[in-house]
Formats: structure tokens, C-alpha cells, sequence
């Protein structure tokens, strides 16, 4: 089992140590996320980059640190539950403010519940980390992607 200090330090692919706020930099996107007044294409973009950074280029198929760990044993130890619990709110709330811009500016179904729609999408992001890990093809995860995000936009 990874100690915590194993388990904050970061692969190549995200750029640096986690250190710090011990989150890793594709959760910083999420936190830009959750500043971006567009809505739902902002979570939209969210989820092509995140796409994109797991199932092209160099480090394809490496997953994320955070998913990796949330499936892993290292979530046994308390201090890095306690990290990945930090992460997932994180995610969970910048997604959340991007509904409530999504609300705002019309773009969702009336009856979506913008909380328990960032629920879902944090542990959709979660889920592409999983999936593309394992091989998945990034066709199939826009499309799941956009059954999401359809399933809460006000309709045409």
C-alpha cells in the first residue's frame, strides 16, 4: 500500500508534486471550471480536455492519480481518504457552480437539481478517468458524455 507521501507525489503527467493544496492539476481545471460564466459549454469543454489528456498522446491510459486511488488501497489510510474526499468536492463544487451559470442563463431542464447534477457529472469525470484507463475509446466517452449534459439542458 502507497504511503501518503508516495501518493502525493505526481506522475509526469500532471507537471508537478500535488503539494500544496495536495490536489493534482487536472482538478485546478476543474477549479477553473468553477469560475467560468458559460455553463454548460464550460462543462462541456471541461470534459473534451479531460478526454483528450486521458486517452491521447504520451501518458494515454495512465488514468488520473485521484481515480486511480479512489479504486486503489491506498483510500484505506485516513490521510489520504481525507485527500481524496478534499478532491472530489473540489470537482464536485466547481461543477456545481457551472450549473448554477448554466441555471442562470437558462440552459438547464427546469427540473434538474443542480446538486445532484454535479454529483453525477464528478462521478462521471471519475468514471472517464476509470474507463480510459482500461482502453476505452474516446468516441465512446464524448458520447456518454453528451447523454449526460443532454439529460440535463433545457430542451431546443
Amino acid at each position: 500500500m502507497a504511503g501518503v507521501g508516495q501518493f502525493l507525489r505526481c506522475p509526469p503527467h500532471h507537471g508537478a508534486d500535488v503539494g500544496g493544496d495536495l490536489l493534482p492539476a487536472a482538478v485546478e481545471e476543474g477549479g477553473q471550471l468553477g469560475v467560468d460564466a458559460r455553463g454548460l459549454p464550460a462543462v462541456t469543454e471541461f470534459f473534451t480536455g479531460l478526454i483528450e489528456t486521458r486517452c491521447t498522446g504520451e501518458f494515454a491510459r495512465w488514468g488520473c492519480m485521484v481515480s486511480n486511488a479512489h479504486a486503489g488501497t491506498e483510500n484505506v489510510d485516513p490521510a489520504v481518504r481525507a485527500i481524496l474526499d478534499r478532491q472530489h468536492q473540489r470537482l464536485r463544487t466547481a461543477l456545481h457552480a457551472a450549473l448554477l451559470s448554466a441555471r442562470r442563463q437558462g440552459q438547464l431542464a427546469e427540473d434538474v437539481d443542480p446538486d445532484s447534477a454535479a454529483d453525477v457529472l464528478a462521478l462521471l469525470a471519475h468514471g472517464v478517468n476509470l474507463r480510459s484507463r482500461a482502453g476505452a475509446d474516446a468516441r465512446q466517452l464524448h458520447r456518454t458524455v453528451a447523454a449526460a449534459i443532454a439529460a440535463v439542458a433545457r430542451g431546443a
